[in-house]
């Protein structure tokens, strides 16, 4: 809870004073672990109404950071998968249409952050190996595509679900 509130503070920035010189350092601190990444993802994803995260591309101070940390931390780019695998798995298992537009706006703006990465890092091959899961291709050799499998069996992930992720990663992927 305690780095979803920095992040509010830090997306805020984002949203209204996307100049200030302290942003680049505030994103690079929350950015450093897994549970900074986490809270601002959440934040970043999720947040209501008008939100720099709808503009057609990632704030330079945010994208720079993105670039900056893909290389020395692991945790950005299976965090990064999961926040377009998750959303976009519950557009269609939420009933109602409020959820199921709140979902997909969080896919949406996750699928920004995974394409940003999609060179750097392990960011390819993790996309490669949720494709392959999704498609039900997995292979038992693939330590990556045996991670995702059992993700997707934990949240109970069924055809309709492997479906739309499917196509999100298709669509990363071209």
């Amino acid at each position: 809870m305690k780095q979803v509130m920095h992040a509010e503070a830090i997306v805020s920035l984002l949203n209204n004073d996307i100049h200030n010189v302290e942003l680049p350092q505030l994103l690079d601190a929350q950015l450093s672990h897994a549970d900074g990444i986490r809270g601002f993802m959440v934040t970043y994803l999720t947040i209501a109404g008008e939100s720099v995260a709808d503009n057609g591309e990632i704030p330079p101070p945010l994208s720079d950071i993105l670039l900056e940390t893909v290389e020395r931390n692991p945790d950005l780019v299976s965090l990064a998968c999961m926040n377009v695998i998750m959303p976009t798995a519950m557009m269609t298992m939420h009933s109602e249409k409020e959820l199921q537009e709140q979902s997909k706006l969080t896919a949406e703006r996750g699928a920004k952050i995974l394409k940003l990465l999609l060179e750097f890092g392990d960011t390819q091959a993790q996309c490669e190996a949720i494709l392959s899961v999704a498609k039900g291709d997995a292979r038992d050799t693939n330590i990556r595509e045996i991670y995702w499998k059992d993700f997707f069996e934990k949240w109970n992930y069924g055809d309709e679900q492997r479906s739309d992720i499917c196509n999100a990663m298709e669509s990363l992927l071209k």
